[in-house]
Formats: structure tokens, sequence, C-alpha cells
């Protein structure tokens, strides 16, 4: 089955939720940008729609990237994260090897084996997301 998501979509939804943050930011400044965050995967988690669904997936990897800089997550929200992420990848039959879009599961891991070298975790930063 052919992956979902196109990789310009990818980059076009990148570009737009990151203005989102900007102007939500800029609306809400006595709101921490992990919080503005949050409440948008929840609110986005609602939708089956492929496109909310890409959309959820780009916040949660800002999350995973504000976390990467200054840390705030509990383990079990770090890996609820993850575990999220993957799941959108897979019900959008986004394949790990064979799709142009298989760039996502190499940011995921990129961003989750940082923020493991970072706490110290060099074992599971080598074997990420197992």
């Amino acid at each position: 089955m052919r992956a979902q998501w196109q990789i310009k979509q990818v980059d076009y939804s990148k570009k737009v939720v990151r203005e989102q943050l900007g102007m939500l930011a800029s609306m809400h400044p006595d709101c921490a940008r992990h919080e503005i965050i949050f409440a948008k995967i929840d609110e986005l988690s609602k939708y089956q729609s492929s496109d909310k669904q890409l959309i959820q997936f780009i916040y949660i990897m800002w999350a995973l990237i504000e976390h990467r800089n200054r840390p705030y997550l509990r383990p079990s929200q770090f890996r609820h994260l993850i575990d999220t992420g993957l799941a959108l990848l897979k019900v959008n039959h986004i394949k790990p090897k064979n799709s142009s879009t298989s760039v996502l599961y190499n940011e995921l891991y990129t961003v989750v084996s940082q923020i493991q070298l970072k706490e110290g975790q060099n074992w599971e930063a080598a074997c990420s997301l197992n």
C-alpha cells in the first residue's frame, strides 16, 4: 500500500507548524512552549484524518526537540510520545525503509538518540527505540 503522506506535504506541514508555534507563542507569552505543543497534540489526537495525524506527528517531534533542548518530560511522557509517533507512522503506511517519507523514522530515531545520549543512556541511544 502506498504511503498516504508525501514528502512535499510533510515539508509544507513542517513549515505550517513552525509558523503556528511562533504565532501561538506570541499570543500566549505566559505559556511555556511545551504547554502549547502538548495542547496541540491533545487537540489533534481527536482526529483520524491522515492530514491531522501528520500535523500531530510534527508536533510530537517538536515536543521531543523541546525536551532535548530543555528537559521537562517524565519518562512515561517521553515513552508515550515515541510510541504515539511510531503508531502514527504505521497507521499512515509509512514504511521504515521503502518510501520517500521513511526519513520521518530517521528524524524520530535521531532526536530520541540525542535525548538518551544527553541523559547518559549511551546503550539505549545506540539501540534507539527498541
